[in-house]
């Protein structure tokens, strides 16, 4: 075990020494883990793909992304022992604008663009179950770094921060019955990682 880490040395001192091109398309796979959630049950986290293109412009790239998540958050809201609600993130996708700066295999940049979520609520009303589903639009932005590890192939670490928009669902179902408008969480952050193959 004590040679990995210069083994990961080594490795890291292989890549192309010459400045990386950031032009084209490319397509990946990442990971997400939910931030700042304290009522996020432990161990939610998603798996997603994105696909995007960039056009670099000396120093600047320019980029356009798209990606979805499959899973991530769930949540609970405890009023009672007998009343209370989960909100379990079914997935989430987003549309990015991505204005980097280039550091030979390095580029940082900005992201920002249009959310979607999609999420399953469940209801215990004094032991009453119910379940709605809905789908809600909002904005994402964040930061976050590419790295060229091999001529073709980029490690990233980014952070997003979502706000969604109209994210409630209203239930009232019996004459009588205590009317519940739950609202699901309208702001998000994740910290990602993933692998990126380009194909120019």
């Amino acid at each position: 075990m004590r040679s990995l880490p210069l083994t990961v040395a080594l490795f890291l001192a292989a890549a192309p020494a010459q400045s990386a091109d950031w032009n084209g398309l490319y397509f990946g796979v990442h990971g997400s883990q939910e931030l700042l959630q304290l009522d996020a049950h432990p161990g939610t986290a998603g798996l997603g793909l994105h696909v995007g293109y960039g056009l670099q412009l000396g120093e600047v790239v320019l980029g356009v992304e798209a990606d979805a998540d499959r899973g991530a958050v769930t949540t609970s809201n405890v009023l009672s022992p007998t009343l209370y609600w989960d909100n379990k993130t079914n997935w989430t996708g987003t549309l990015r604008g991505r204005l980097g700066l280039a550091f030979d295999s390095l580029q940082v940049y900005g992201t920002a663009g249009m959310a979607y979520r999609n999420v399953t609520t469940t209801l215990n009303r004094f032991g009453g179950i119910e379940t709605g589903t809905v789908s809600t639009p909002g904005l994402v932005y964040g930061l976050g770094a590419d790295f060229r590890i091999l001529p073709k192939l980029d490690v990233r670490l980014e952070a997003l921060h979502y706000d969604f928009l109209g994210s409630g669902i209203d239930w009232i179902t019996k004459p009588g019955a205590i009317p519940a408008a739950l609202s699901n969480t309208s702001g998000d952050t994740v910290v990602r990682a993933g692998l990126s193959v380009r194909l120019n």
